[in-house]
């Protein structure tokens, strides 16, 4: 694991709220150069510790009132072809999946709806699609619940943290 200095995860804390924030406000909100801010962000995309810049999206305001969680049983052979990540990549609902290591469910996928009844649709044309697959369970929900979904959430938390235990 690469570890920061207290200026990098300085830089990293800003960043994680507000991604387009420039180096000059940055330095003046930590109290060092801009050019020491430049250096750090130059630094930490080299590392690849920084792999790029998002945006946050509303998914109300986009239509989507509904996400979907859901644990797969899929055969291994169906799993680890090219056709089935690059489908699951491509997919327009899903939002993050993966592979499970133990369980009667071996995938887990998060995708996103306009509707429950959509989801349903989607899950059972999904079944007939890839033969073998079997849904091992979906639990849906409305957005305005999740609390935290995103990696970016989860970093800030790691950066948070390791800014008060003294790291």
């Amino acid at each position: 694991m690469n570890t920061l200095n207290t200026n990098e995860r300085a830089v990293l804390r800003h960043l994680s709220r507000n991604s387009r924030a420039s180096d000059s406000s940055i330095s003046k909100k930590i109290g060092i150069t801009t050019q020491a801010v430049g250096k750090i962000r130059r630094k930490l995309k080299e590392q690849g510790v920084i792999r790029g810049y998002e945006i946050e999206l509303n998914p109300y305001a986009l239509g989507l009132e509904v996400f979907t969680v859901a644990t797969l049983s899929i055969p291994s052979a169906l799993i680890d072809t090219v056709k089935f990540k690059k489908d699951m990549i491509a997919n327009k609902h899903a939002i993050g999946c993966g592979r499970l290591l133990h369980g009667s469910a071996n995938f887990l996928a998060i995708f996103t709806f306009t509707s429950l009844e959509e989801s349903n649709k989607f899950f059972t044309g999904l079944s007939s699609t890839y033969p073998g697959l079997q849904v091992i369970s979906l639990q849906s929900s409305a957005w305005d619940i999740v609390w935290k979904l995103t990696s970016k959430d989860v970093y800030k938390h790691i950066l948070e943290d390791h800014q008060n235990s003294g790291n």
